[in-house]
Order: C-alpha cells, then sequence, then structure tokens
C-alpha cells in the first residue's frame, strides 16, 4: 500500500511538470511568433 501512495505522488509532480512545460511552450511560440511577425515588418519598412 505504501509503495502505491509514493507512486502516485510521482505521477502527480509529473503532471505538473508537464502542465508547467506546456504553457512554458505556448509562452514561447507566441514569443517567436510575435518576432517573426514584427521581423516582416520591419522588413517591409524598410523596403
Amino acid at each position: 500500500m505504501e509503495q502505491q501512495i509514493e507512486i502516485e505522488q510521482d505521477n502527480f509532480s509529473l503532471e505538473q511538470d508537464l502542465i508547467y512545460l506546456k504553457s512554458r511552450m505556448k509562452y514561447v511560440l507566441e514569443v517567436l511568433q510575435d518576432s517573426d511577425s514584427n521581423k516582416q515588418q520591419s522588413e517591409a519598412i524598410s523596403r
């Protein structure tokens, strides 16, 4: 029974890590897209 509880706690922390990673990824992707569109705008201006 002890073992079961430990495993569940590990799974919980893993899920927390996954949620955190997903939100980080989403943030990074948004930042990348923003910088991409900014780059395109500045290129259009410099032409």
